[in-house]
């Protein structure tokens, strides 16, 4: 669904995703669908009309201005702002101002005062029959066709970096490189050939932010802080103690990288993912050292910009 904005110059088209009939989910679409006009660049005015004329139902008594106010809750100030003291570090190489950053117990509070916890990535979800999703349904739209990825079984097994429709079962496999490879193969820094090398590694399709020192509401609400930044793809239970929720950010410049991965930093997030070759878990798959599926709790492939 599309609503055309006329602006003082520009006609602008607004997408949603299709509203539910009347009884089977028009709630829970609504967060989604104000969400998704908010990353299209809709000012709340806008997303309040979208929802009133792309409703199945008509609206409760204040849903739609809950929803609105839910969708644009503020936004941490030094994400943004000129003046946030990190802005020196910006002409450093891609990442040095994120790994200098440590977590914020602040910052983290501000997200935990939003109320989102685990329970509410159902909520938000756009996509319906999560628990049916396989494996190889989540990569074929994670990445466009032909990408060559690279999993593995576990760190000490390996790993094998092919073209996606070569591989068989992905569920199989524990993890998986969240950018596109450029080559079968590279040379490590000790001059050896591998699958997964800082040379052969794609650019940056895919951030990841996990965090294990926090526990899984606070973490909920870290990534849904994140989300109100930047378009949020998935998020994946890894069968421990972590959520990781993947981020498409192939269409930021390298300051506009830094910075966000400096924010997820701050909420918390581990450094690990900085690195664009981290091994990430695998949706859909298998946690075998805790005996534990690595389940999807939320999807939105349009959130992908193929």
């Amino acid at each position: 669904m599309s609503l055309n904005h006329q602006g003082s110059s520009t006609s602008v088209a607004f997408t949603l995703p299709t509203c539910p009939p009347s009884g089977q989910g028009v709630h829970r679409w609504l967060l989604s669908a104000a969400n998704h006009a908010r990353w299209q660049g809709a000012s709340p005015e806008e997303v309040a009309e979208l929802l009133l004329r792309n409703m199945s139902r008509a609206p409760q008594r204040g849903e739609i201005e809950s929803t609105v106010a839910k969708a644009f809750s503020e936004i941490p100030r030094a994400f943004y702002s000129n003046q946030a003291p990190t802005i020196r570090y910006l002409n450093q190489p891609s990442s040095s101002l994120a790994k200098k950053q440590t977590q914020d117990e602040m910052l983290i509070g501000e997200a935990v005062e939003s109320g989102f916890k685990y329970q509410d990535f159902a909520e938000i979800n756009p996509h319906s029959g999560l628990k049916w999703l396989t494996s190889r349904n989540v990569i074929s739209r994670l990445f466009p066709a032909g990408s060559l990825l690279c999993c593995t079984y576990g760190k000490e097994y390996g790993a094998k970096t092919q073209v996606l429709e070569n591989f068989g079962e992905f569920k199989n496999y524990n993890f998986v490189v969240p950018q596109p490879m450029k080559a079968l193969t590279g040379m490590t820094a000790e001059g050896k050939t591998s699958p997964r090398t800082n040379e052969n590694t794609g650019a940056w399709r895919f951030f990841v932010y996990e965090s294990d020192t926090l526990d899984s509401d606070v973490q909920a609400a870290a990534i849904y802080k994140l989300a109100h930044c930047h378009p949020l793809a998935l998020v994946v239970y890894s069968g421990n103690r972590s959520l990781q929720a993947w981020f498409y950010v192939a269409n930021l410049n390298e300051d506009e990288l830094n910075r966000f991965q400096s924010l997820a930093v701050r909420l918390g997030g581990c450094k690990g993912p900085l690195y664009r070759g981290q091994l990430v878990r695998m949706p859909g798959g298998w946690n075998k050292k805790t005996r534990r599926d690595q389940t999807v709790v939320f999807f939105d492939p349009s959130a992908i910009q193929i």
